[in-house]
């Protein structure tokens, strides 16, 4: 029988496909695997002491990166929106017929921050007379400080017997908790009497006095 002779070439073309196969269908099988990611943390958290401002918050948990996996505390604080809208009015008659000046006070409630945005001012004393409207606020976080703003007042003209005057101005004044903490005065050139004054309506809001 005649025996086949093998071509060496062939064989080595042969044995070379074979690899260059097996190099592609490997790495596509690679490819095609997915990526490791990262793996979620699950945490429980522990709220602060109700009603302090910002909460203190603490996490733990087991967190992978690319599949090697590790602890991480996690630590922080989430700020809570604690402020309730607050406004008030408050009267200011010359209630003595000699001054030429005269205050009033609010109260601030205790344990509260009164945070003032706003002060309107509308008041009136006898025709040809002027009027000055002021606001006053005592805060103590790092010992007493007296904050002072006047409010300018338009002169809306006479009517009858009557001089009127109307203001509002946007302030930032801090009063702290107390019965008067908040004082606001009417000043006018003459001795108008109880049957003349102001009124002031003052707005903000309040936050826990830390």
């Amino acid at each position: 029988m005649a025996r086949i002779r093998k071509n060496p070439w062939v064989l080595w073309a042969g044995g070379l496909v074979f690899v260059i196969a097996s190099l592609v269908f490997g790495s596509l099988r690679v490819a095609s695997a997915a990526p490791p990611g990262l793996q979620g943390l699950p945490v429980t958290a522990n709220q602060g002491t109700a009603g302090s401002a910002p909460w203190p918050v603490s996490a733990t948990g087991t967190i992978g990166v690319n599949n090697f996996p590790a602890t991480q505390n996690v630590s922080g604080s989430i700020q809570v929106d604690e402020t309730q809208p607050f406004e008030t009015d408050i009267d200011d008659p010359f209630t003595d017929p000699s001054a030429y000046s005269t205050n009033a006070t609010l109260a601030v409630p205790a344990g509260e921050r009164f945070i003032i945005q706003t002060v309107a001012v509308r008041g009136q004393v006898p025709v040809g007379s002027k009027l000055e409207a002021t606001i006053i606020t005592d805060l103590n976080v790092h010992g007493l400080q007296v904050e002072e703003s006047d409010i300018p007042l338009t002169d809306e003209g006479n009517f009858t017997t009557d001089e009127i005057f109307s203001g509002a101005q946007a302030v930032t004044l801090y009063a702290d908790p107390g019965s008067d903490t908040v004082e606001v005065v009417c000043s006018s050139n003459i001795t108008p009497g109880p049957s003349y004054g102001c009124s002031f309506a003052v707005s903000g809001y309040l936050v826990p006095a830390t």
